[in-house]
């Protein structure tokens, strides 16, 4: 399914104004899809992932108010090296720990 920009824009936007003055990159991977903001700071670099399942039940407003909510930037910046991936079970959105292979490898 194609994203609609707007979507990726709003969370570009809102990782942004929370890490400022750094600015967030893009990344699709994997199937099902899954959409990577990481912060373009060195290492190690906050990174937010959201799947498709997300972007399929919830408009951006509603992510954004979850992220919000659930304190997601300071986490971030708290343990940047453990990834938080947005899922949606059941109808809600929820962020887990998704570890970097980085800390895998060392």
């Amino acid at each position: 399914m194609m994203m609609p920009h707007q979507s990726l824009d709003g969370i570009r936007a809102w990782m942004n104004d929370e890490f400022k003055p750094a600015k967030t990159r893009l990344q699709e991977e994997g199937t099902p899809e899954v959409y990577s903001f990481q912060v373009e700071q060195g290492a190690p670099s906050p990174t937010l992932c959201i799947s498709q399942e997300v972007f399929d039940h919830h408009p951006v407003d509603e992510i954004i108010a979850a992220l919000d909510h659930d304190h997601v930037a300071a986490k971030l910046r708290g343990d940047p090296m453990t990834h938080l991936l947005a899922v949606e079970p059941q109808g809600r959105i929820i962020f887990v720990p998704r570890r970097s292979w980085r800390r895998s490898q060392s």
